[in-house]
């Protein structure tokens, strides 16, 4: 009896509001959660290269999405959906295991959307290894710009700074990536 109420009270606020895709806004289906089963099925991660610094994506619409989702800080579990990108790009990376995980952090915000996306991505590496001290220190930003990355290098003398964000940032079109 009560999964009877439950069941119509959940379709009554289907009705409502119903569960739209975040970036096409395509009815949702059952199992699916904040994006539709076509968006996470065109993904294309960017094939990693050699350098200490990569992105998840290509700049695609379905990149901007996740980032302007990330950046709005409504949704509160957006910072773990993207952390969980970069870990599954992470894994296609031969760097070697961070010691300490940083954000590209905006100053004149205390606590903005990228310190919880490297929060999240921290959760992913067990404590132990994070302690240790081998001068290997993972960047974690949404948008990765290479002037903020020579920024952390200086910060950060005499140690392995690598590199990640959701996409990278070129000048020529950053207007499309303002908040």
């Amino acid at each position: 009896m009560i999964n009877f109420f439950k069941q119509k009270i959940k379709s009554f606020f289907n009705l409502l509001y119903p569960n739209l895709c975040l970036h096409c806004s395509a009815k949702l289906k059952n199992n699916f959660f904040y994006f539709c089963e076509d968006c996470l099925g065109s993904i294309s991660y960017i094939t990693p290269t050699e350098e200490p610094y990569c992105a998840v994506f290509d700049r695609n619409p379905f990149a901007l999405s996740i980032i302007k989702e990330l950046r709005r800080q409504k949704i509160l579990s957006m910072p773990k959906i993207a952390a969980s990108f970069i870990v599954i790009q992470l894994a296609k990376i031969s760097w070697p295991i961070p010691d300490k995980i940083i954000p590209i952090t905006n100053k004149t915000i205390f606590k903005d959307h990228r310190y919880y996306l490297a929060k999240e991505v921290k959760k992913f590496f067990p404590k132990k290894i994070l302690k240790n001290e081998n001068n290997n220190i993972l960047v974690v930003t949404d948008v990765l710009s290479l002037h903020e990355l020579e920024v952390i290098k200086k910060k950060y003398k005499n140690q392995n700074i690598y590199a990640i964000g959701l996409c990278f940032d070129f000048l020529e079109d950053s207007k499309l990536w303002e908040n």
